[in-house]
């Protein structure tokens, strides 16, 4: 099973914006940089950051969805 940006921030494809936003704020605390050290944890900030980019912007998450009924 491939990863999706939803499955990234641990939340459900209909999750609503304050959802979608409140786990986006407790991976970002557990995972920042400045909070924790571990090196292997930047990589997947780094996804974080990109699924918070494209969930947030509601037509950015309607062009994913799009693209990811087609694959």
């Amino acid at each position: 099973m491939r990863s999706t940006l939803y499955h990234v921030l641990g939340v459900d494809q209909a999750a609503d914006s304050r959802e979608i936003r409140s786990a986006y704020l407790k991976k970002c605390m557990r995972m920042h940089p400045d909070k924790n050290s571990d090196s292997e944890l930047r990589e997947s900030f780094l996804l974080v950051q990109k699924a918070w980019e494209v969930l947030s912007d509601p037509l950015e998450r309607t062009k994913y969805d799009m693209r990811k009924k087609r694959n």
